[in-house]
C-alpha cells in the first residue's frame, strides 16, 4: 500500500452556534471483522504473551498471547503508531512512536509521558525504529528529522549528526556503536556512518540510489553479523524501483537481487534472522513474506498458506519465532513459515474502505482492506475473507452488478481490477488497458444499473471504462475532454452526470444514457458528485470553494451547506431530508433537513477517521461506516432534538494533507485557537517558495483549503502554516 492515509485532526475546531438536531442517543457499534492493520509489533523478550502493537488508530496491548487485546492508551486512538519497543530488562517501560511523540510508559502501557517531540516529523517513515541497546539499557537510539540519542533510559534525548531530514536509520547489534543514518547533505541524500556512537560521522561519497532516498523507503537494516552488510527495502508497487537492496561493503555499492520474489518486489519489511545471519526475511505489498538463506541472492515464499499478500510489519525473537503482521490480521510461525497460527484475536481493528451492500439480501455486506475482500451473511456476527485469486488483494474500491449481486468488482491500491461472478469465491484480474500495477490506485468503481457490461473506474484522476463488462479497458472522454469522476441516477438510469477536464471544473448531464451531454457548470472543481435518487436535480458535492455544495437544478446553480470536507456522501434512500458525510477527523456528519444544517453523528464511535456511509438493503435508518483503523460500526438510528450547542477549538495544529501523494490537487485541514493573522505556504526541497495558499486574517476555528500543484514538477514539497507566533510545518509529495 502506498503511504498516503493518515490521522487528519482528531478534535473540533469550531465557535460557529448550531442549531443542530444530533442523533442522540443513537449509538454506533462495532461489528467486525476482527484483526488489525497494523504498523509495529513489540513483543515482550521475558514474556511473550505479552505483545503490543501498533496500528492506523491507535497502540493496543494483549497479555494471553493475542486471545483478547485492549486499548493501551485511549488518548492514542485516532492516531497513528509508528513504532514500539519493550525494554530488554524491564518490561514494564514502553516507547512508542505516535504521530509526532515519542512516548514512554513505566507501567506496562498505563500512563504515557512525552519525551520527544517532532516538529518536522517525516510521516513516510513509518519505520521509524527505536533502538535500545542490551548490553547498555540506559543507551537509546531513535530519529525522526534527525537522529536522537539517550543515555538515561529516554527522559531526556538530544540530537547527534552533521545532517537533516534523517528517512532511516540501522544499528549493528554487536556493536551499537556502529550505526548508518540516511540523511541530507549538500550534496543531495547521503549515506552516513559512525563508529563511536555518533561523535564522528562519514558521509558516502557515492550518490544513493533514487529508491534509497525517496519517500516509499520501507525497511533499513545492518546484517547481524557484518557491519558492512546492509539491507534496504523500497516499497513501490513499480518492479523497476520497489525492491530488495544490499550492500556488502558499508554502502559503497548496491545490488537489487529479485530471484524468487513474487507478484511484486515491493519491500516495506526486512529483518535478519538472529540465530542464522545468513537468513532474511522481507515482505511488502501484494508480495506477501519471503525467507532467504543467502543474504538475499535468492527468495522463497513462506506465507502463502495465509490469504493476505500485504507484509506491513514484522518481528523476529531472540528464539527465532517470526510474529508478521499482513493487511487483515497478525500471524506468528515457530517453523521458519511452515505453518502460522493467528493471534489477533478479538482485535477489530482492520482499515475498512469501500463498504456495500447486497440489495437483496439485507444481512450481506462486503468490505476492502489492506486484507482484501470481506463478507459477511449474518449482518457482521461473522465475516470470511475472499481473496482467492487476488495477487494485489490490497483493495480499495468496490462494486456490485445491482442485477447480479454475486458478480462484483474490486480495485486495488496496485491499480488493478479483479472480478468475481461466484460472490467471491474465485476472482480473476480484469486491467487490460489500465494504466498498469504499480502506477496508480483505483479509486472508485461503478456499474451501471441497467447495462452491467458498462462499468466505470477512476485511476488517479482519469477515469476508464468498459463497456464488455471489465475485459477491457479504455479512457473515459466525452466530447474530447477526460472524464474525472461520473455518477449515474441509480432510479433513472439514463441520468448520468460527469466532471471533466483537466482541472475537474467542468460538470456535464445527460438524460438519455449518453449519447448526448449538456454543460451544467464550469469554473468550481468538484468531486464526490452524489446524487439524490430520491429528489430528481438534487446533487451534493465536495467543491473546492465551498465545502460540501449543494444543487437542487441539477447542477446549474449551487449553494454552500457546509465547510468541512468529507470523504463520502450519501443520501438516505428513504428519506432526502437525511444527509451524511464521513470525515477523516471528524466522524460521521449528518443532516436531517437536507443539508441546511449539519451535526456530528458520532455517539458510540471512537474511531474519527471515515471512509463510506452506507444504508442497509430495504432498512434505510440501518447505517454502516468504514472507519481507518476500526473496522465496521452500525447504528439504527431514531431522532431526539437536543439543544444548541458550541464546540471550541483545542489548540494550533496542521493536519497531513489527504490525499497524500497526490495529483495535482490536495486538501489542507488547520485550526487555529484565536483570530489572528494565517499564512499557508509551500516550500520546494530548496526551502524556496512556491506558493502562497493561504494569506488572511482568519477567525479561531477549523479551516480547509485546497492546494493545487498542477503546474509544480512531482516531488517532495513542505507546507508550513503561521498563526500569531505559532507555527508548524508538514511534508506533501506531488505525484505526476
Amino acid at each position: 500500500m502506498p503511504k498516503n492515509f493518515r490521522n487528519a485532526l482528531v478534535h473540533r475546531g469550531h465557535t460557529e452556534m448550531r442549531n443542530a438536531q444530533s442523533l442522540i442517543p443513537d449509538l454506533w457499534e462495532p461489528i467486525g471483522p476482527n484483526g488489525i492493520t497494523a504498523n509495529c509489533i513489540a513483543v515482550d523478550p521475558t514474556n511473550a504473551n505479552t505483545i503490543y502493537v501498533g496500528g492506523l488508530s491507535g497502540l493496543y496491548k494483549t497479555t494471553d498471547g493475542g486471545v483478547h487485546w485492549v486499548v493501551a492508551n485511549t488518548q492514542f486512538l485516532n492516531k497513528y503508531v509508528y513504532a514500539a519497543v519493550i525494554h530488554p530488562v524491564d518490561p514494564a517501560i514502553v516507547f512508542a512512536w505516535v504521530e509526532d511523540s515519542l512516548m514512554k510508559s513505566t507501567d506496562g502501557g498505563g500512563t504515557w509521558n512525552s519525551v520527544l517531540g517532532i516538529t518536522n516529523y517525516n510521516y513516510y517513515d513509518r519505520n521509524g525504529k527505536i533502538f535500545i541497546d542490551a548490553k547498555h539499557p540506559q543507551n537509546m537510539l531513535t530519529y525522526s528529522d534527525s537522529v536522537y540519542y539517550s543515555t538515561d533510559g529516554g527522559n531526556y534525548w538530544f540530537a547527534i549528526g552533521p545532517f537533516g531530514n534523517v528517512s532511516a536509520i540501522a544499528i549493528y547489534q554487536q556493536n551499537p556503536m556502529v550505526i548508518y543514518a540516511i540523511g541530507d547533505s549538500s550534496y543531495g541524500p547521503r549515506l552516513f556512518k559512525t563508529t563511536d556512537g555518533g561523535q564522528n560521522w562519514i558521509a558516502g561519497t557515492s550518490q544513493l540510489p533514487t529508491a534509497l532516498t525517496d519517500y516509499s523507503l520501507g525497511s533499513f537494516q545492518v546484517s547481524s553479523s557484518d557491519s558492512n552488510v546492509i539491507f534496504a527495502g523500497n516499497s513501490s508497487l513499480i518492479d523497476t524501483i520497489g525492491g530488495f537492496y544490499r550492500s556488502v561493503d558499508g554502502g559503497l555499492t548496491w545490488q537489487r537481487p529479485t530471484a524468487g520474489f513474487g507478484r511484486s518486489n515491493s519491500v516495506s519489511v526486512i529483518e535478519n534472522d538472529p540465530l542464522d545471519p545468513n537468513s532474511v526475511y522481507a515482505g511488502g505489498s501484494a508480495n506477501g513474506l519471503y525467507r532467504s538463506t543467502d543474504l538475499g541472492d535468492s527468495w522463497t515464499l513462506i506465507s502463502g498458506s495465509i490469504a493476505d499478500w500485504y507484509s506491513s510489519a514484522l518481528y523476529v525473537a531472540l528464539n527465532g519465532n517470526l510474529y508478521c503482521a499482513f493487511g487483515g490480521g497478525m500471524y506468528f510461525t515457530t517453523n521458519q513459515g511452515g505453518s502460522w497460527e493467528s493471534f489477533h484475536g478479538d482485535l477489530q481493528n482492520i482499515d475498512v474502505f469501500d463498504l456495500i451492500t447486497d440489495p437483496s439480501n439485507a444481512n450481506v455486506l462486503y468490505a476492502t482492506s489492506l486484507g482484501g475482500m470481506y463478507r459477511t451473511q449474518d449482518g457482521g456476527m461473522t465475516w470470511q475473507q475472499r481473496n482467492n485469486g487476488m495477487l494485489d488483494n490490497d483493495a480499495f474500491a468496490l462494486a456490485l452488478d445491482p442485477q447480479n449481486p454475486n458478480t462484483l468488482f474490486a480495485g486495488t491500491f496496485g491499480g488493478l481490477i479483479y472480478k468475481t461472478t461466484d460472490d467471491g469465491a474465485t476472482w480473476l484480474e480484469k486491467s487490460n488497458g489500465l494504466l498498469g500495477f504499480g502506477y496508480g490506485s483505483i479509486w472508485k468503481i461503478a456499474v451501471h444499473p441497467r447495462n452491467t457490461s458498462w462499468v466505470w473506474t477512476s485511476q488517479r484522476f482519469p477515469n476508464y471504462q468498459s463497456t464488455d463488462g471489465g475485459e477491457s479497458w479504455s479512457q473515459f472522454f466525452i466530447n474530447g475532454q477526460k472524464v474525472q469522476e461520473a455518477v449515474c441516477d441509480a432510479r433513472r438510469p439514463d441520468t448520468l452526470y460527469a466532471i471533466v477536464g483537466v482541472s475537474a471544473d467542468t460538470l456535464l448531464r445527460t438524460t438519455n444514457g449518453g449519447t448526448s451531454w449538456s454543460l451544467r457548470m464550469t469554473g468550481v472543481r468538484l468531486s464526490l458528485l452524489t446524487i439524490d435518487s430520491n429528489t430528481p436535480d438534487v446533487l451534493y458535492a465536495d467543491s473546492s470553494e465551498w465545502g460540501v455544495a449543494k444543487s437542487a437544478t441539477g447542477g446549474l446553480t449551487w449553494n454552500r451547506v457546509d465547510a468541512e470536507s468529507p470523504r463520502d456522501i450519501f443520501v438516505n434512500q428513504g428519506n432526502s431530508a437525511y444527509v451524511y458525510e464521513s470525515t477523516f477527523g471528524l466522524g460521521v456528519r449528518c443532516s436531517t433537513n437536507g443539508g441546511s444544517v449539519w451535526g456530528d453523528y458520532n455517539n458510540g464511535l471512537p474511531y474519527l477517521n471515515t471512509f463510506t456511509v452506507r444504508s442497509d438493503a430495504g432498512q434505510p435508518n440501518r447505517l454502516f461506516v468504514s472507519t481507518f483503523g476500526g473496522g465496521v460500526y452500525k447504528v439504527d438510528q431514531t431522532v431526539t432534538s437536543v439543544k444548541d450547542r458550541i464546540s471550541f477549538p483545542h489548540k494550533f495544529s496542521l493536519s497531513q494533507n489527504y490525499p497524500n501523494p497526490f495529483n495535482p490537487a490536495t486538501t489542507i485541514s488547520y485550526s487555529v485557537p484565536k483570530t489572528a493573522h494565517v499564512t499557508l505556504k509551500v516550500y520546494d526541497l530548496l526551502g524556496k517558495e512556491v506558493s502562497v495558499v493561504v494569506n488572511d486574517l482568519q477567525e479561531a476555528g477549523l479551516h480547509q483549503t485546497h492546494f493545487d500543484g498542477s503546474i509544480l514538477p512531482s516531488g517532495i514539497y513542505f507546507y508550513r502554516l503561521e498563526a500569531g507566533e505559532s507555527m508548524q510545518t508538514r511534508k506533501l509529495v506531488l505525484i505526476k
